[in-house]
């Protein structure tokens, strides 16, 4: 049996270098691309937080969003929408923790953590893990239709959907002519 294996192994000695080789290349082809990966993917988190709007940005985009949106119901007419919020965005950025535990020859452990911020790429901007946006007090809605009731109630409950707020937290106004 032993024989018959050397005899595979000496017949067949190029193709299992030569697969050895492939499986290297291979190797080293998937190493790469992870690192390609990993690449594209801070660029990506780089270009998304870069595409949201940030601050007084967000807010004013969610009002003209709203108003725009609830203009588009039938008999509503021209719409002007406030939003009050409870307020800013603030954002939770991205640690790595360092723990170590050393214990010295009398049997005394000491513990000690070290918490570094995690940049994009190296640079000084911080790596975000979350954006936490503030509560919603209060809406004021300003329609030109809000004076018929039916499109008064559309809009209450179009904006609670939107929103997601209560009802109690949102006044809907007919325009001035």
């Amino acid at each position: 049996m032993k024989t018959e294996m050397m005899h595979i192994v000496k017949k067949d000695k190029k193709k299992l270098l030569i697969l050895g080789i492939l499986a290297i290349v291979a190797a080293v082809l998937m190493i790469i691309g992870d690192g390609v990966a990993e690449g594209k993917k801070s660029t990506a988190a780089t270009n998304e937080s870069a595409a949201s709007p940030q601050g007084d940005d967000y807010f004013a985009a969610t009002e003209a969003e709203l108003a725009e949106a609830l203009s588009k119901i039938e008999g509503v007419g021209a719409v002007q929408v406030l939003i009050k919020w409870d307020g800013d965005i603030s954002e939770k950025y991205a640690y790595n923790e360092e723990r170590t535990e050393k214990t010295d020859n009398d049997g005394v452990t000491e513990k000690s953590s070290k918490n570094e911020l995690v940049l994009i790429d190296g640079n000084a901007a911080p790596v975000t893990e979350e954006k936490i946006y503030p509560e919603i007090t209060g809406v004021l809605v300003v329609a030109e239709g809000a004076g018929n009731e039916n499109i008064r109630r559309a809009l209450l409950t179009a904006v609670s959907a939107y929103l997601s707020v209560g009802t109690n937290r949102i006044e809907i106004t007919a325009m001035e002519e």
